[in-house]
């Protein structure tokens, strides 16, 4: 029996992530598409806005530095890429220099940090001097060291306020369980075990925690149980607060904002966007951690236990209003000593009254992931308020699709439109999510052949030879009338999928025409 915090997991995760690398998200194993998507990375840029204008209206800055964005676990770096454009967009809307910022890709996992480093959207902000990389571990590192700038950062040395962004990553990081039971404190201790004798002898991490089980015990333990009293008092609130509860301290968490905290002289700024609660109503009674696995493990994050620890280093949080859902947005503050106007509004508008888990409640049914009562009318103001996100407009093609035949001039305007958008916001990183391909899909169903063709081909340049990708060439090709192209496409076809027989039979007609 240990500690939660002290266990095995927590190695065990990190070396799952280190070994892994980008390959989790390649292959869906992890999931990412609610905290990697165009509306979250666009609220995050508002608020950084927001924030950085609090700060030079306080006086806040020094113009010797540029504002530090650290993105914490960054992992694939799809999301990195989609605040960073919309992050420099919005300052030259602003009229706010490039030079201001300086955003961070950080991870543990060294085959993680090279991959975005050599990814082709990142490299041009790689050129720019405002992009840079370093591999970082969240709970144990205390200075940052720069890979492209060659620099190191240690305790104080940034004199602007940081930003830190941290998405699906303290639900990932280590955790402690106690439970409430009267005026006492018990802490839920764990037992890892192997499930058969084949998994105790491989080394495999990829598949460990499809095969371990735990088992919990409770055990008085005191109110001074860390070394850090402010975490003591985190502890002391809930036992006056409860009679009977459960709960987690994401104590990695903890660790890491205090690491981030010891880098500059000025306060700090947290985006967080996680699976968590956020209100101590919804805390359970008294039950066991819930340790979720999807290739890795994860863990609620209380939210409400961040909210208090800002406010005890005199900090401030702003959490969501929508307590209905498990996955919440929030912001959080070191410094309340100043008035920070514009972030509070900011939060308000782009977090409060429509929040990303909304959209994600608009976009798939509880019943059936895509529902299939939308019009296209509908459709279209989803993708809109989805900012055209690549992975949403995949998600809810074939929709699009089937009602393809009623699309009006306006909307296929729209559709047009949008696409383009959300091609320009194209990070490959799923092998599954082939959006060229479904752009031309789409394109196609409404007749624009000429411009799907480009897309197909597109397709073949980014994803390599497709059986359905040439004869969906042969298609486009066919309807506007370039037949001896199309012939030499599904010729080119069948000699590597000779048994494709739709290929076949449109062979067979255009021969005989």
């Amino acid at each position: 029996m240990s500690s939660l915090s002290r266990s095995v997991l927590w190695d065990k995760m990190r070396q799952y992530y280190s070994e892994m690398g980008p390959s989790v998200w390649q292959q869906e194993i992890v999931p990412l598409h609610i905290t990697s998507n165009k509306y979250l990375s666009d609220v995050y840029v508002s608020m950084i806005i927001a924030h950085i204008k609090d700060c030079i209206a306080n006086k806040h800055i020094h113009s010797k530095q540029p504002f530090y964005i650290l993105e914490i676990g960054a992992g694939h770096g799809k999301f990195s890429y989609y605040v960073l454009k919309s992050l420099l967009s919005a300052l030259e809307l602003h009229q706010m220099p490039t030079s201001l910022i300086r955003y961070v890709v950080t991870d543990i996992s060294p085959k993680n940090i090279h991959s975005c480093a050599q990814h082709p959207k990142l490299k041009p902000y790689i050129e720019q001097g405002v992009l840079d990389f370093a591999c970082y571990n969240a709970e144990s590192d205390e200075t940052l060291n720069l890979i492209h700038h060659e620099i190191s950062i240690g305790a104080e040395q940034l004199l602007n306020p940081m930003f830190i962004i941290c998405n699906y990553l303290f639900d990932t990081l280590s955790h402690d369980a106690f439970q409430v039971e009267g005026d006492e404190l018990h802490e839920v201790q764990v037992h890892v075990t192997e499930k058969s004798e084949q998994s105790k002898n491989t080394k495999d991490n990829a598949h460990y925690f499809a095969n371990i089980a735990y088992r919990f015990v409770n055990k008085k333990t005191s109110l001074s149980y860390y070394d850090d009293p402010i975490l003591n008092s985190i502890l002391r609130e809930y036992v006056d607060l409860f009679e009977r509860a459960s709960f987690l301290m994401p104590i990695g968490g903890f660790r890491c904002l205090k690491n981030i905290a010891r880098l500059t002289r000025s306060h700090f700024a947290l985006l967080i966007a996680d699976k968590g609660v956020s209100d101590t109503d919804l805390f359970d009674e008294c039950s066991e951690p819930d340790i979720a696995e999807h290739g890795s493990i994860s863990m609620m994050v209380n939210i409400d236990g961040l909210s208090r620890y800002f406010r005890l280093i005199g900090g401030f949080s702003m959490l969501t209003s929508n307590k209905s859902t498990d996955f919440q947005v929030a912001f959080f503050c070191s410094n309340n000593t100043q008035e920070f106007p514009e972030s509070h509004y900011n939060f308000n508008q782009h977090v409060n009254h429509f929040s990303p888990h909304d959209l994600f409640s608009l976009c798939y049914d509880k019943s059936d992931r895509q529902s299939k009562n939308k019009s296209i009318d509908q459709l279209i103001a989803i993708l809109q308020l989805s900012r055209w996100d690549p992975s949403t407009f995949i998600d809810l093609n074939d929709l699009l699709i089937e009602q393809a035949a009623q699309v009006n001039n306006e909307q296929k305007l729209t559709l047009i439109d949008g696409v383009k958008k959300a091609f320009e916001f194209f990070f490959r990183l799923e092998d599954a999510l082939d959006l060229p391909f479904e752009v031309g899909r789409l394109l196609y169903a409404i007749d624009e052949f000429e411009q799907a063709l480009d897309f197909f081909y597109e397709s073949l340049n980014q994803f390599g030879d497709s059986e359905d990708v040439y004869y969906n060439i042969a298609l486009s090709l066919d309807e506007m009338d370039e037949e001896q192209k199309a012939i030499q496409t599904l010729e080119h076809l069948l000699t590597q999928w000779p048994d494709h027989q739709d290929a076949k039979a449109l062979l067979r007609e255009l021969t005989n025409r």
